[in-house]
């Protein structure tokens, strides 16, 4: 329980003070519920693994009407996670860790600092290593979508990620949004973060 404790209070190291209201809120939450003694560790490994799938869809995937500076900060949380709590993404499980990832691409467009593209790219890189490490296929695959997308001609509309990597998607058992191809603001923008 003190190595939990410890490990909890690195990853969430002054997210407190910077989160928005409502996830400083989730983050007491998780903290309680992991250092509660009456907890079995299954219930702290869904605990966990409940927090990060909130943050990607209201964070990530949901970030259309998200600020800026939140979608960053649960990004620098869910990369924190990614490598304390590798559990809170399966330890890989594609359904998981490939939902992250697809909410990590789907943010490239808004990538703006050098900084901001930084902390992406090791959230993606942590995710990805936990992903090839419990499925090979499915990290091939998108690999595979990946360099199709970087050999394709470059177009304004590039669609959403989850319509970009489809055999990804599938292969992570997670099904592409509705709407056909929706248009990605700053087009070329995926595949610039891709090339980094």
């Amino acid at each position: 329980s003190v190595l939990l404790d410890a490990a909890m209070d690195a990853a969430l190291e002054g997210h407190e003070r910077v989160a928005p209201a409502a996830l400083a809120d989730v983050v007491a939450a998780l903290k309680n519920t992991l250092r509660s003694s009456d907890v079995s560790a299954s219930a702290r490994d869904a605990a966990l693994v409940e927090f990060a799938q909130r943050l990607v869809d209201k964070y990530l995937l949901g970030a259309a009407t998200t600020s800026s500076d939140d979608v960053f900060r649960a990004i620098k949380i869910l990369s924190s996670f990614a490598t304390q709590y590798p559990q809170a993404f399966g330890y890989g499980e594609p359904a998981r860790a490939g939902h992250a990832v697809l909410g990590l691409l789907e943010q490239l467009p808004r990538v703006a600092t050098p900084k901001q593209g930084e902390l992406v790219q090791h959230a993606l890189r942590t995710l990805l290593l936990l992903l090839r490490a419990a499925d090979a296929r499915a990290f091939a695959t998108l690999g595979g979508e990946v360099v199709q997308l970087l050999a394709a001609p470059a177009g304004a509309d590039e669609p959403a990620p989850a319509l970009r990597f489809p055999g990804f998607s599938d292969a992570c058992g997670l099904s592409a949004p509705a709407g056909g191809r929706e248009a990605a603001s700053g087009g070329g923008a995926v595949r610039r973060g891709l090339l980094q």
